[in-house]
């Protein structure tokens, strides 16, 4: 394929437009390493040109919560979502991966850029944001509704612990939450230095199924 035949970018569908900027973004990320074999065969099966990572012989499942703000020309909009990715790299690609265990994974150690997020589920309370995410990802994202405590300079200080409530979409306040994550920041195990150079202080811990350990991760 000469240069002249290279496919061209699809249009961004309107109204959005990309890039998509944040005005704020308040992130956790827990990450489980599970028995690779179910990775692959749901890979197999939404993503068949992606193979999962596997870092000393396990995969890596990854949740995801956002609490973001964005700004409009007529306004603003605040959203939460929670994603739940398989750390993936394609297929074709496997020979160009160097060997990582998970903690080099999580510094930013792979140069090659090859390993990345596969999506496999997003639950979201923003029916804009799930339009966008369907329209310009294909994302396979889906209406749910949220309840979250986190630690925040307008809280009191002891608040260290952040607490995610996914439930279905509709669901009422007092409904049974399908799903519920509790990472306390004080469990942290930090992976990088202390105060490492041009990087704000942040801390992640890998989860080994089936007593997983949640921790907090840097926003992506």
């Amino acid at each position: 394929m000469t240069p002249d035949q290279r496919p061209s970018l699809p249009p961004v569908p309107a109204p959005y437009q990309l890039p998509f900027h944040y005005g704020a973004l308040h992130n956790i990320g827990v990450d489980y390493l599970v028995d690779p074999e179910p990775a692959r065969e749901l890979l197999a099966e939404r993503h068949p040109g992606l193979v999962a990572a596997e870092f000393d012989g396990r995969a890596c499942v990854s949740l995801n919560y956002q609490l973001y703000f964005a700004q409009y020309p007529n306004g603003g909009g605040i959203t939460q979502e929670v994603e739940v990715n398989i750390i993936a790299h394609p297929a074709a690609e496997a020979h160009r991966l160097p060997a990582l265990d998970y903690r080099q994974y999580a510094r930013g150690f792979d140069q090659t850029k090859l390993l990345g997020i596969a999506r496999i589920h997003v639950l979201c309370d923003n029916p804009l944001a799930i339009d966008a995410g369907r329209r310009l990802y294909a994302e396979p994202k889906y209406p749910g509704w949220f309840e979250a405590t986190m630690p925040s300079l307008n809280g009191p200080a002891e608040q260290q612990s952040w607490s995610i409530a996914c439930k279905g979409p509709g669901s009422p306040p007092t409904a049974r939450a399908s799903n519920t994550t509790t990472a306390p920041c004080s469990a942290c195990t930090p992976i990088w230095p202390a105060s490492p150079p041009n990087r704000s202080t942040t801390r992640r811990s890998p989860a080994t199924a089936p007593t997983p350990k949640p921790a907090c991760s840097p926003a992506r």
